[in-house]
């Protein structure tokens, strides 16, 4: 075939491309041959040599064909079942007029897309005078013939049926389903060519709408009687079932843009309109357990803020009343917390009763509420209050104190592997996150580290810097400065005990016995509440010090030693019982043992007198040595307690024990209520220097300031540490004016000033 221009016969050119267009459309069988002939014959008649307007004449005459055709099927379709016959035809029609496009794929190239306004054209509202007035492409022609002359006259009949097929659906009497997709997919499709602005406004107008309207009616009728009928309980899985299978429903039929509205149509009906009946079951649901109904109550209340946030209080509020409950019935145990190791007790139960508290709603939270932040945030909070919860009458949280008891206990020498103390130590810092003193935790977890350093009752050093590691993330590198300090002291202490040996050795220097010294940083130690308790203590011993003291002089000039007695520990053989013993003890238990090998017997004042040590002090040690171990023993019946000055002390030559080497209670480092709160009165004094140093950086930046709003920074800068009260601000605003760093505005009384 030539492609060059010629003449052609119009109506003989037209008559057999008209019978191959009404085979497709009509879907009956056409040969190849007749198929490629129908693109010969369209270019024929677009590309006519000497004769104007074939293109035109064409293009009008295939439109006149389609109107025809589609006039015919409707009146077909209202002679037999309408959304039957109209999925049919509508599936035959769709299908051919994307064939037809094939076969006037020429004109729609160089006659109608060349005169078409495009996508840019439409949206930025640019119109071209010397373009020809707009023609659709034959697709576009085809969808746009059945809409106008089929689809809008019968949309009013073809969706009541649909609404009607829907709504037996639902009530599970007739399933139509391939045919209710394929009749509302029509109304999407004859819009396929529009520009995105309006391809759906044929759908959202005559099926959207209209189904919308059908959801609400149906559900508001369906949960009426799934109320009246069913409890609660029973109406929430009924209900979830409904919106479950409406949003499936929606899905399989309706465009992917309705589903979301038609499920918060259908929400509406079923959980705002009755959110009285529901939230009325809040609070039994969680103190019942019956978290399958909370979880079906959150899914329901999920898409509305004005329904979940109430179920969040409520939560919120159960969690709090669950957590102060179990620490009250802790602390309300006055007889066991008399007894030795109560406070040890105390802290394990505390931390284990919170963890606990917090593992069990934390799974809750996880499994029946998806991990939902709001409630996330809600635990955190109800923590908060739980974990600083006061006991009653006290204004003080013990929270930090059990912790860092808590964390001593297990970071002391005992039987756990190292494994298993990072994973308790890693759940402790969990608890530490919710604690809002965490000033007074780091005091006391100093002292106790203090402790274990001094007195080498670490597991393993391991896990200390662990838990160092472990406090760094969550609180801060100011936080454990000083815990850091004190690891150094430690380490810097082996290597002078190794240069100390080296100097004896030097200097032809023996001891008799080994030595381990700890030279310790006043300022980074919690040291300044250890009793200075003066005593002579024995010649070997003062012989020690005495050595040690001349080496550090020459190795560091201008420093001093205080030595600390009361936390010096040795161990010391005793031969003059049945069988030779090891003990360890104080250096004030061997200042008055010592005496032994030179008398037989002393009195209570006698032994004052030799060792210098107060009455109050040496009362305890003597009480230790006689009650608790009793390596000696009193002449008299007086209460180991009461002595006297003039009470006889002698060695216990039947004292018998099951272990050859034993400790005797440290009566002296144990624990105390006047410790605690010394431990409490040294953190009320660093926060004082803590707001006082922070209102001071505070004015150097601003120089002026009104007294609320210098409050508010203060406390922004503070609460990572503790939440300070206006009362503490205001005593460090008033010792500051006092030193002459503020001073208060001429012009207002309520404003300060900075003095450079």
């Amino acid at each position: 075939m030539s492609l060059r221009p010629r003449a052609v016969d119009f109506d003989e050119t037209w008559g057999r491309l008209q019978k191959i267009v009404e085979k497709i459309m009509l879907e009956e069988n056409v040969t190849k041959d007749t198929w490629q002939d129908s693109f010969s014959y369209v270019y024929t008649l677009c590309t006519a040599y000497g004769v104007d307007g074939l293109f035109e004449r064409t293009y009008q005459q295939t439109q006149k064909f389609l109107e025809c055709h589609v006039d015919r099927i409707k009146t077909e379709i209202q002679t037999s079942d309408k959304l039957h016959a109209y999925q049919q035809q509508w599936s035959k029609y769709y299908r051919g007029s994307t064939y037809l496009n094939f076969i006037y794929g020429y004109m729609n190239k160089h006659h109608i897309s060349t005169n078409k306004f495009n996508h840019a054209d439409h949206k930025f509202g640019i119109e071209s005078n010397d373009k020809k007035p707009t023609l659709k492409e034959i697709s576009e022609m085809a969808l746009d013939v059945w809409k106008t002359r089929l689809l809008e006259p019968l949309s009013a009949e073809l969706v009541l049926l649909l609404m009607d097929s829907i709504r037996n659906e639902r009530l599970g009497t007739l399933q139509r389903g391939s045919v209710i997709h394929d009749v509302i997919e029509s109304f999407v499709q004859v819009d396929q060519f529009l520009s995105e602005k309006y391809q759906l406004g044929t759908y959202k107008i005559h099926i959207e709408k209209r189904y919308l309207e059908d959801t609400e009616d149906y559900y508001r009728e369906e949960a009426a009687k799934l109320r009246a009928s069913h409890s609660c309980s029973e109406y929430m899985v009924l209900a979830l079932e409904r919106l479950t299978e409406e949003v499936r429903r929606c899905k399989n039929y309706l465009h992917r843009s309705s589903v979301e509205a038609v499920a918060d149509k259908c929400s509406a009906q079923l959980v705002t309109q009755h959110l009285d009946f529901l939230q009325s079951e809040t609070v039994p649901i969680l103190k019942g357990g019956r978290y399958h109904d909370l979880q079906n109550m959150y899914r329901l209340f999920k898409p509305f803020k004005v329904a979940v946030e109430p179920l969040n209080e409520a939560v919120y509020a159960f969690i709090k009343e669950k957590g102060i409950a179990k620490l009250k019935a802790l602390y309300q145990t006055p007889s066991e917390q008399q007894q030795p190791g109560a406070d040890n007790t105390l802290a394990k139960q505390f931390v284990e009763a919170v963890l606990e508290v917090h593992g069990h709603f934390s799974g809750l939270i996880r499994d029946h509420l998806d991990s939902d932040q709001q409630f996330l945030a809600s635990l955190d909070k109800a923590f908060m209050v739980i974990v600083n919860h006061k006991e009653d009458g006290s204004k003080n949280s013990r929270a930090s104190e059990l912790l860092a008891k808590y964390c001593d206990l297990l970071l002391k020498k005992g039987k756990m592997s190292d494994h298993e103390i990072d994973e308790k130590l890693a759940l402790a810092i969990t608890v530490l996150k919710y604690i809002e003193e965490q000033d007074v935790f780091q005091k006391f977890y100093q002292r106790n580290l203090a402790r274990r350093l001094i007195h080498n009752q670490s597991n393993s050093m391991d896990c200390e810097e662990s838990m160092i590691k472990q406090l760094k993330v969550a609180c801060g590198f100011d936080f454990i400065n000083k815990l850091n300090r004190m690891f150094t002291d430690i380490g810097v202490s082996g290597d002078l005990n190794q240069k100390f040996n080296d100097y004896l050795s030097d200097n032809s220097t023996e001891l008799g016995f080994g030595l381990q010294i700890h030279v310790l940083s006043a300022g980074f130690w919690p040291l300044g509440n250890t009793p200075s308790v003066s005593v002579i203590i024995p010649d070997e011993i003062q012989r020690c010090v005495n050595l040690f003291k001349e080496f550090y002089d020459k190795k560091f000039n201008g420093r001093r030693l205080l030595w600390l007695h009361s936390l010096c520990y040795v161990d010391v053989k005793m031969n003059g019982f049945k069988k030779p013993y090891i003990g360890n003890m104080t250096t004030y238990h061997l200042a008055v043992l010592s005496l032994f090998n030179r008398y037989e017997k002393l009195t209570v004042g006698e032994i004052q007198t030799a060792t210098d040590i107060t009455f109050d002090t040496l009362q305890k040690v003597i009480e230790s040595m006689t009650i608790n171990m009793k390596v000696l023993k009193l002449d008299s019946t007086t209460n180991a307690k009461e002595v006297k000055a003039e009470d006889t002390v002698r060695v216990n030559d039947d004292f018998n024990h099951k272990l050859i080497k034993f400790k005797i209670p440290l009566v002296l480092a144990k624990e105390t209520e006047k410790e605690v709160q010394q431990t409490r009165n040294s953190v009320d004094e660093d926060r004082r220097m803590f707001l006082q140093a922070a209102i001071v950086r505070i004015m150097k930046s601003r120089k002026q300031m009104r007294h609320n709003d210098l409050v508010q920074e203060v406390v922004k800068q503070s609460v990572s540490r503790f939440v300070p009260n206006f009362t503490m601000i205001k005593r460090a605003i008033e010792g500051l004016i006092e030193k002459a760093y503020l001073e208060r505005s001429p012009s207002s009384s309520d404003e300060y000033l900075y003095v450079a």
